[in-house]
């Protein structure tokens, strides 16, 4: 019996030539696939992934970490009486992040009388704004028969923070007048803009200190357009007098975030 041993060889050596082209095939085809239907880096997809430094957030994400962002600061918040049984209520928040900010963040307004009974709770959602001070007004408060002493306000939840340019100095505030219509205060003032864009539905808000600067009121108003340098007068008016005499007014322009 006589065993070809050439041929032997020859043989294996097609199979692992073979083996090799079929191999290095599955593999192009397996990245090819992998490349194709992979799952691609989404800021929206409950996943971390791409250059995400957490779940949606960081990395080239518009949403910004929470653990990234400092939270923001309540300053003070007050209520102010308008007429019998009807209040308003304002609170300074401060946010210090200048690139950061923030929508529909839900929050409360809590009112207590002396003995500690809540009396009335107002709840809404505000936008912080980047770099500077957000006041959070609210109006129309009632209260009936029983008179608020106190006054809490706080966040529902961790604002959700996102890139933001700071619009301090966008809108500014000139000509500021306080007069009084017999004892009834009234405060105008212009709102001015400089830049070369447009503004809708700016809030602004007034607030009123006396000497020791304590806020002894508040009032709010909506300019609905501004044009580019253009000029909106804004009035404030209250319908009984301030506790103590005013000597400051703040006149704070809100302007929502942009997309």
């Amino acid at each position: 019996f006589f065993y070809n041993t050439s041929m032997s060889w020859a043989s294996r050596r097609r199979t692992t030539y073979l083996l090799f082209i079929f191999g290095g095939l599955f593999v192009a085809l397996a990245v090819a696939a992998y490349a194709l239907f992979r799952p691609v880096p989404s800021c929206e997809n409950g996943a971390r992934d791409g250059n995400e430094t957490g779940i949606d957030c960081g990395g080239s994400c518009r949403a910004i970490c929470t653990e990234d962002a400092i939270p923001p600061i309540v300053r003070w918040s007050r209520l102010f009486k308008v007429t019998p049984g009807v209040y308003s209520a304002v609170a300074y928040v401060e946010n210090t992040n200048q690139n950061a900010g923030a929508r529909f963040v839900p929050y409360s307004f809590r009112f207590f009388d002396e003995k500690g009974v809540l009396v009335a709770e107002r709840k809404g959602t505000a936008f912080l704004s980047p770099g500077g001070l957000s006041p959070i007004f609210e109006s129309n408060i009632e209260t009936g028969q029983r008179v608020p002493a106190r006054t809490v306000f706080s966040f529902a939840e961790e604002p959700r923070w996102e890139r933001a340019a700071s619009s301090v100095g966008l809108l500014t505030v000139k000509d500021k007048i306080l007069s009084f219509d017999g004892p009834l205060p009234r405060v105008s003032a212009a709102l001015q803009n400089t830049t070369i864009g447009s503004f809708s539905n700016i809030q602004v808000v007034a607030v009123a200190f006396d000497a020791d600067q304590n806020a002894v009121g508040a009032s709010a108003t909506l300019v609905p357009r501004i044009e580019k340098n253009g000029t909106a007068d804004i009035v404030f008016t209250w319908p009984e007098p301030f506790p103590s005499k005013a000597v400051q007014i703040d006149i704070i322009p809100r302007i929502p975030l942009r997309d």
